[in-house]
């Protein structure tokens, strides 16, 4: 953090020194937005004290925390399965999901960790003696083909999606309530 404070000073974002000396310079209108904060951190005012509005420094640190987080979030060896429904750090979507009932936020993390009821999971943690789907048998039950692929809860599917299968890719684009009325139209993770 302290590397990116040491930047906000080189990149002509004010201290509050110079905020305090500000009458003795020509001082322009305080920063209202992006445009604006651009506007004072590429030098296009060199030399010149500036009172930097609050909202600009807060939008620029998160703008940071933002593509550190997703650097992280993308160069990570895990959460494989969580990768199948981000591909980076979304905290809109975030704050979205914190507000749903207790259940359904239970269930959405559960699917997007991998940490569910599912028989993959259960046959991992040695609770179950065999990995397959209930539904098809075919394969084991990741979550991959809980969603995608078992035909035993294609009606399910096609009634949620309108489609049979889904690829691993069509998992980042769904919208969570659609995956919560899925998971409850199967049934699979009932207590």
């Amino acid at each position: 953090m302290l590397d990116l404070y040491s930047r906000i000073q080189n990149d002509n974002f004010i201290s509050h020194s110079e905020i305090s000396n500000a009458n003795k310079h020509e001082v322009h209108q305080t920063c209202v937005g992006e445009s604006h904060c651009a506007a004072l951190t590429d030098n296009h005012c060199p030399g010149i004290s500036v009172p930097v509005d609050y909202r600009c420094i807060k939008a620029e640190l998160f703008q940071h925390f933002v593509a550190e987080t997703n650097t992280v979030w993308k160069n990570s060896t895990g959460n494989l399965t969580a990768k199948l429904f981000m591909e980076k750090m979304e905290f809109r979507r975030s704050e979205n999901l914190i507000n749903l009932p207790r259940v359904d936020l239970t269930h959405l993390t559960e699917i997007m960790s991998g940490h569910c009821r599912l028989n993959s999971h259960l046959y991992k943690i040695r609770r179950i003696s065999d990995p397959s789907c209930p539904y098809c048998g075919e394969t084991s039950e990741s979550v991959t083909h809980f969603l995608c692929e078992c035909q035993g809860i294609g009606k399910a599917r096609k009634d949620v999606f309108r489609r049979n299968l889904l690829s691993p890719a069509d998992l980042k684009r769904i919208e969570p309530q659609k995956l919560l009325r899925f998971i409850n139209a199967s049934g699979r993770l009932r207590a």
